[in-house]
């Protein structure tokens, strides 16, 4: 499959996948030979070669000094940053001139009785490549992920029971086709018109100017009723904040589905429920912002 869509001429700039993927030796070996990046996960028993000596993953990064993690964000998550401690060891130098193999240990930052958890990531890539980008590529990851769950979930991706192949085409291309459907619509609820211009909504920010300060010395913020009768409201830590979410999948299906059926109540009254549900999940977020920065270590930089 990878190399009927490499035939193809797309243009793709990585190949991301997890340990299943990332233990095999010949799909890395293809993607290699076809002059493709990729950050592909292994288990603690792959071995690699250092320094002229193979070695378990799980061996190198037992041996890592403190200085040699450095904390760095994946992306913007549900709940703030998705804080990890990283750190990238040069392997054996690729027979491709111009490009290079490396190890990414990715160590979570929660302190408990046993030790914190660390996955580790093979990457090849063209000499020069910084942490920082392997670590953006290793993160999209998980929107993949989500995209995979969002159909199972909301269009009934993996619901089927068929027979035959041209059954289970039609199930998944009807899905996909629905998913899609719902996606344009969540972006098309996000871009309004205002004077003529197109205006986006804005997102949270991947990392917010803020002050280190107490939970309890933070001025508290306006309540949500607050902010809909004083648009200009201070709002602590995080300006300006989002009056509500925007639309999800979920939020456009239920109403979609509120819209076309026959229902007891109007469409009305199940969207108002909508905006209260959005405007106090904004809220959430902005609190969740705040508790996971204010929480991080003091030598990141936000």
């Amino acid at each position: 499959m990878v190399e009927r869509v490499l035939d193809k001429n797309l243009p793709i700039a990585w190949f991301a996948g997890d340990s299943v993927y990332g233990s095999s030796r010949s799909l890395r070996g293809c993607l290699e030979e076809r002059r493709k990046s990729y950050a592909l996960a292994v288990s603690c028993k792959e071995r690699v070669i250092v320094s002229e000596k193979a070695q378990r993953v799980d061996t190198i990064a037992a041996t890592l000094a403190p200085d040699d993690w450095r904390c760095m964000s994946a992306g913007a998550g549900s709940k703030g940053p998705r804080l990890y401690n990283w750190a990238c060891i040069p392997l054996k130098a690729a027979a491709i001139d111009g490009w290079g193999h490396w190890l990414v240990c990715r160590q979570s930052l929660e302190i408990g009785e046993k030790s914190p958890k660390i996955t580790y990531v093979l990457v090849f890539a063209p000499i020069g490549t910084t942490l920082q980008k392997m670590v953006e590529v290793i993160g999209n990851r998980w929107t993949v992920e989500e995209c995979f769950e969002s159909g199972k979930g909301e269009v009934g991706l993996d619901q089927y029971e068929v027979r035959s192949w041209q059954g289970w085409y039609r199930h998944i291309t009807l899905c996909m086709f629905a998913l899609a459907f719902l996606v344009v619509l969540r972006a098309s609820s996000q871009t309004l018109e205002v004077g003529g211009q197109t205006h986006h909504e804005q997102e949270l920010p991947e990392y917010l100017p803020i002050q280190k300060e107490p939970l309890d010395e933070i001025t508290p913020s306006p309540t949500p009723a607050e902010a809909f009768d004083n648009s200009t409201a201070q709002i602590p830590l995080m300006a300006p904040l989002p009056l509500m979410v925007p639309l999800s999948v979920t939020e456009i299906r239920r109403l979609f589905f509120y819209l076309v059926s026959s229902q007891p109540l109007s469409f009305a009254y199940r969207f108002a429920w909508s905006v209260w549900r959005r405007v106090h999940q904004a809220w959430a977020r902005l609190y969740h912002y705040q508790r996971r920065i204010l929480s991080s270590p003091s030598y990141l930089q936000l």
